[in-house]
């Protein structure tokens, strides 16, 4: 993991008007989603560096809090917003209140620095929520919802599109330095090479059916894959998304294992003993490029420049139609066109790019 700190922030702004104490309690927030946790990971690295000792806790979503484990985070705040909601609905209020008020109970210490990653509603009252000195997040054009500005204070500017980037432009603006960046692998695992063939993963589920490539296309690159001579492996997440790879590795063939579910840590692994991952824009493959395992990804509703993983191992391909990105988690015209114009061909050249050239070099490697 390389880390590189500039003496002052990106884009003309100033450093903070306040000094920063010497030892520093930091609240994160950032719900949801998989994806989105593991992308704000480096921005947390930039702040372990410039600040050793601080002390980190971090509001996430109970669903994906599993991810954080081993990361360096002192105190991991899980939160269930969906059954915040339905109790809302069902006007369960004593069920929201109760809730509301364990986690007040948990951020009442005092934060030296409260970041919200989010930008959006729900994220804004839990930085709220928090006893804290300064609360910084993202500038009006880059949140999700209006109301955010209103309730965190101070919004950091000049940040960049890339999700990766806002997150990194945030902490960076908060600590008064420059945001360049932090390489990757920046979510440690304990994956370790396995016997056997050089293993490939296809990531084949995604949190909106809009996001996924077809079935067919899955299975004709796992073709190729096979007869290259490499082993596939096909992770899922959920009842859904078993179906699916069950029903890739079967057509495959010998080659392809689907494995049982795990943690969310033990995917991680998982991917980082992977030569190459190919998915859509969902978690798993934003853990993949996180791990440092090289990856060609797909996408169609949304925009691969400002999702998709970067640099020389990674290849973003992009829905070649017009429609794309529309940002939509149904399809407008009910074709789901996009997705499937991105071609098995256009898959395969991305992939055998990569897995022609020398695979990255891991930590502990032998030089």
């Amino acid at each position: 993991m390389a880390i590189r700190c500039g003496a002052r922030a990106a884009c003309g702004t100033v450093p903070p008007p306040r000094p920063l104490p010497p030892f520093m309690r930091v609240l994160i927030v950032k719900l949801s989603a998989l994806g989105d946790v593991v992308h704000a990971l480096p921005a947390v690295r930039l702040l372990q560096a410039y600040r050793p000792g601080v002390h980190l806790t971090w509001v996430v979503e109970q669903r994906v809090a599993g991810i954080l484990e081993g990361q360096g985070i002192d105190a991991v705040v899980p939160i269930d917003t969906r059954r915040l909601r339905a109790d809302l609905r069902a006007g369960r209020l004593g069920e929201v209140a109760a809730a509301v008020g364990e986690l007040r109970h948990r951020l009442a210490t005092p934060f030296d620095l409260i970041l919200d990653l989010q930008g959006n509603t729900k994220s804004g009252v839990v930085a709220r929520l928090a006893r804290g000195r300064r609360r910084v997040g993202l500038p009006r054009r880059l949140c999700r919802e209006w109301l955010n500005t209103w309730l965190i204070a101070e919004q950091a500017p000049g940040v960049a599109d890339h999700v990766v980037d806002q997150a990194g432009g945030v902490v960076a603006h908060a600590l008064g330095i420059a945001w360049e960046g932090v390489a990757p692998p920046y979510l440690r695992t304990s994956g370790v090479a396995a016997a056997g063939p050089p293993r490939v993963a296809l990531i084949n589920g995604a949190s909106w059916e809009t996001k996924l490539w077809p079935v067919a296309s899955f299975v004709a690159l796992g073709q190729w894959l096979a007869a290259r001579g490499f082993a596939v492996v096909v992770p899922w997440g959920d009842e859904r998304e078993h179906h699916r790879a069950v029903a890739i590795a079967s057509e495959i063939g010998p080659a392809a294992v689907v494995p049982p579910r795990g943690s969310l840590a033990e995917l991680a692994a998982l991917l980082a003993t992977c030569r190459l991952a190919v998915g859509g824009d969902t978690g798993p493959t934003h853990i993949a490029w996180a791990v440092g395992t090289p990856t060609v990804s797909l996408y169609g509703p949304n925009p691969a420049v400002r999702n998709g993983p970067r640099g020389p191992t990674h290849r973003r391909l992009q829905a070649p139609v017009e429609c794309s990105p529309c940002w939509g988690k149904r399809c407008p015209t009910n074709n789901f066109i996009c997705m499937a114009s991105i071609t098995v061909e256009a898959v395969v050249a991305a992939a055998a790019d990569l897995l022609d050239s020398a695979p990255p070099p891991r930590p502990g490697d032998s030089p």
